[in-house]
C-alpha cells in the first residue's frame, strides 16, 4: 500500500496519520481494526514509516523510498519488532522478551522503537496482562501497533488505552475499477470477488491455476448448455491426474468461484457489459429456479475442494447433482 493508494482508498486514515505527524500528537499505542489481514499490517507499516522517515513530504507522510522506509518494508529496521499471533496464541514469554528488547537503548539513530502485535485477540490471558502493564507505563520513544480483525474479542482495558484506527473495506465495485487499471475487464471482475487489493490481484492474475480456471469456465458453460456428458468429459480432461501444469485444487476452487459468480449474475440478471462472451452466456440462462439450486450445489462442493477427495470425483458429483436439477425443471 503506497501513499497514493492510501490517500485514494482510505482518506480518513491518511488524514489521521498526516495530522498526528505534523502536529506531533502521536499516541503511544494504536489499535488497527477492519480491512483485510494484509491491509492492517500495511497500514501499521505505513504509519511507522511516516514516524521514522527522514524525508517526509509536506503532509508529514513517508517518502517510501529512502533507506529507512525500505528497511521497514523488508523487516530489517533494527528497532522494529513484529509478533505474529494470527496462527497461534501469543505467549507471555514473547511479551516479556519484547519488553526486555524495547527497554534497551535503540540501535537506530532516532532511538525510536516500534512494535507490532498482529492478532492481538489471540494472546493468552497472561500475555494480555503483560501487554496491559506495558501500555499503562508508556515511554515517549516507544510506539505500539496492535492489529485485530475482532475488536470485540480484545480486552476493553487494552482498547481504552489505544487510539483505534479503522480500515474501511472497499466495495467490490471499487476494487473492480481499481483492478481494471492493471488487468483485463473480465479478469478484474472476477478478481474483485477474490482479492482485497491491486497487488494481490496482479499476483493472482498471473497464476497458472487462475488462468486455467478462466479457460475452464469459458469452455464449460457452452458445453453444459448443450450436453451434460460433454461438459463432464471436458472437466475430466482438464483435471486429469496426469496434467501437472497447474495446481488442480486451486484451479478447481477458482473455477467453482467463477461458476458461483456466474449463476448469481444469472439470478439477478447482472450483465458484464464489457465482456461480450460473458453477457452472451447470461442472456442464454436457464430458469431462475435452476440457477438458485445450482448455487447451493456449487457452494457445497467448494467447501470440499481442499479436503482429501480427488477433484475429478467432486466434479462428477457436481455435474450429477446439477443434471438432476436440470431434469427436474
Amino acid at each position: 500500500m503506497d501513499k497514493l493508494e492510501l490517500k485514494k482508498t482510505q482518506p480518513i486514515l491518511h488524514t489521521i496519520i498526516a495530522n498526528a505527524i505534523k502536529k506531533q500528537s502521536l499516541a503511544h499505542a494504536y489499535l488497527i481494526q477492519g480491512g483485510y489481514e494484509k491491509e492492517r499490517l500495511q497500514c501499521a507499516k505505513f504509519f511507522i514509516k511516516s514516524i521514522l522517515c527522514p524525508q517526509k513530504d509536506q503532509d508529514g507522510i513517508c517518502c517510501d523510498a529512502c533507506d529507512t522506509c525500505r528497511r521497514i518494508n523488508d523487516d530489517l529496521y533494527y528497532d522494529y519488532v513484529y509478533i505474529d499471533g494470527k496462527k497461534q496464541s501469543i505467549k507471555k514469554e514473547q511479551i516479556l522478551s519484547l519488553q526486555q528488547q524495547l527497554n534497551k537503548t535503540g540501535l537506530e539513530s532516532s532511538n525510536i522503537r516500534v512494535y507490532v502485535i498482529d492478532g492481538i485477540e489471540n494472546a493468552s490471558v497472561e500475555a494480555l496482562n503483560s501487554i496491559l502493564k506495558f501500555l499503562e507505563e508508556p515511554q515517549g520513544s516507544i510506539y505500539a501497533f496492535l492489529l485485530t480483525d475482532h475488536i470485540e474479542q480484545v480486552l476493553s482495558t487494552i482498547v481504552s488505552r489505544c487510539q483505534v484506527l479503522t480500515i474501511q473495506k472497499l466495495s467490490r465495485a471499487h476494487r473492480e475499477a481499481t483492478f481494471k487499471e492493471v488487468v483485463s475487464s473480465y479478469h478484474a471482475y472476477v478478481l474483485s470477488y477474490l482479492c482485497s487489493d491491486q497487488e494481490q490481484a496482479i499476483e493472482l492474475s498471473n497464476e497458472t491455476s487462475f488462468l486455467c480456471a478462466i479457460d475452464c469456465f469459458k469452455g464449460f458453460i457452452p458445453l453444459w448448455n448443450q450436453s451434460h456428458k460433454e461438459a463432464l468429459y471436458f472437466l475430466q480432461r482438464t483435471f486429469d491426474s496426469k496434467n501437472e501444469n497447474f495446481d488442480k485444487k486451486d484451479c478447481a476452487f477458482y473455477f467453482l468461484k467463477m461458476l458461483e459468480i456466474y449463476y448469481r449474475d444469472c439470478i439477478y440478471l447482472r450483465y458484464h457489459e464489457q465482456d461480450f462472451y460473458y453477457e452472451l452466456c447470461i442472456q442464454n440462462i436457464e430458469r431462475k429456479e435452476c440457477c438458485i439450486a445450482y448455487l447451493e450445489i456449487i457452494i457445497d462442493i467448494q467447501d470440499k475442494i481442499y479436503k482429501a477427495t480427488p477433484v475429478v470425483l467432486l466434479f462428477d458429483a457436481l455435474l450429477y447433482q446439477m443434471k438432476e436439477v436440470k431434469n427436474k425443471w
